[in-house]
C-alpha cells in the first residue's frame, strides 16, 4: 500500500535534520551561524531569503510573486502532481 506524503512528515523531517546537524556541526558552523557570517559579507541577500521564506510559510505571498510556489509548480509539471512513496 502506497501512501502520500503529508506536510507533516517534511516538518518533522526537517526538524530531525536540523536537529541531528546542529549536534554534530563543527566548532563555529551552526546555522544559525552561517546567518550571522552571510549577514556581514551580503545583509541584503540573506535578509531577503529569510523574508521571502517567512512571507512564503505565512502564506502572504501572491502565488504569482512566491518563488517557492512557482519552484513547487515547476517540479508537479515535471514529475507529475501525485508523488506518492
Amino acid at each position: 500500500m502506497r501512501t502520500r506524503i503529508k506536510a507533516s512528515h517534511g516538518w518533522a523531517a526537517l526538524a530531525i535534520y536540523v536537529t541531528i546537524y546542529e549536534l554534530v556541526a563543527p566548532e563555529g558552523e551552526l546555522l544559525s551561524e552561517m546567518v550571522d557570517r552571510t549577514l556581514v559579507s551580503h545583509p541584503w541577500i540573506t535578509r531577503s531569503v529569510i523574508a521571502v521564506t517567512a512571507l512564503h510559510l505565512l502564506n502572504v505571498l501572491d502565488e504569482r510573486v512566491d518563488p517557492y510556489a512557482y519552484i513547487a509548480k515547476s517540479a508537479r509539471w515535471r514529475v507529475g502532481p501525485n508523488i506518492t512513496v
